[in-house]
């Protein structure tokens, strides 16, 4: 608008102006905001594609650490993969001897994967499939120039991931050795490794009489596993201060 009026450009209608007669702005309703989801799912209603954000990515960090990957990854056949994503289209079908299957497109943000189920699996999993639904699968990739195609032997609610992923970051520290200095190194660290797992934390103070075990589960403070994480608490608190329970 601001080019056009520079340019001396004008409207076909905007001379005309009100058709009521005056020229106060339209009073809108004072609504809730929509949720994030709510939002996403009226960008796809209206739009055909997710804009501000996908559905999976409040997932992400569960994915990464339980292991899945992206379909744009998906380069080559592989034996086994496991694939997080949305199914974006679902249809049922029967083999020829009258068997339940189904065939479904798996959407993550980077892409989308054709997702076969045979009826064993069918049978196990036929009520996790469903249009909008976000879903693990894990199987054998088929992959060649022109198409790929993902045969599973699970399909799971995205849900789980929190109980596979769930193991908790246990660290052991003693006051004679560890001070607040320690605790700030911590955290600087666990803001650099964030994800679905938590974080209990013992300190022992030997120098009371008698000495006394505190025990704390943070709560706001997450981490994604890894052994590059326990390396790096290692080198702060020693070896021997941090566990996976």
């Amino acid at each position: 608008l601001q080019r056009d009026r520079e340019r001396g450009q004008t409207q076909l209608f905007e001379s005309m102006g009100p058709t009521d007669g005056s020229g106060d702005d339209v009073a809108l309703p004072d609504v809730a905001a929509w949720s994030e989801s709510e939002q996403l799912a009226h960008e796809k209603e209206a739009l055909g594609l997710y804009l501000s954000g996908h559905p999976i990515d409040g997932y992400r960090d569960q994915l990464e650490a339980a292991g899945a990957r992206a379909i744009s990854s998906l380069v080559t056949s592989e034996p086994k993969v496991l694939v997080g994503g949305i199914i974006s289209a679902y249809r049922s079908l029967k083999t020829r001897r009258g068997a339940s299957m189904a065939v479904l497109t798996l959407e993550d943000r980077g892409g989308s994967l054709e997702v076969v189920v045979f009826p064993k699996t069918y049978d196990r999993c036929a009520s996790v499939l469903a249009h909008d639904r976000l879903v693990l699968v894990t199987g054998k990739l088929d992959k060649d120039e022109e198409t790929a195609r993902l045969m599973a032997d699970a399909v799971r609610p995205i849900e789980t991931l929190t109980g596979s992923v769930g193991r908790t970051l246990s660290i052991h520290l003693t006051s004679a050795r560890h001070d607040r200095r320690t605790l700030q190194a911590l955290a600087t660290l666990f803001q650099v490794h964030r994800g679905p797992s938590r974080i209990r934390l013992q300190l022992d103070l030997t120098e009371r009489t008698p000495p006394l075990r505190v025990r704390a589960r943070l709560k706001d403070v997450r981490v994604r596993q890894s052994e590059h994480l326990v390396r790096a608490v290692e080198q702060i608190c020693g070896e021997g201060t941090v566990s996976w329970t």
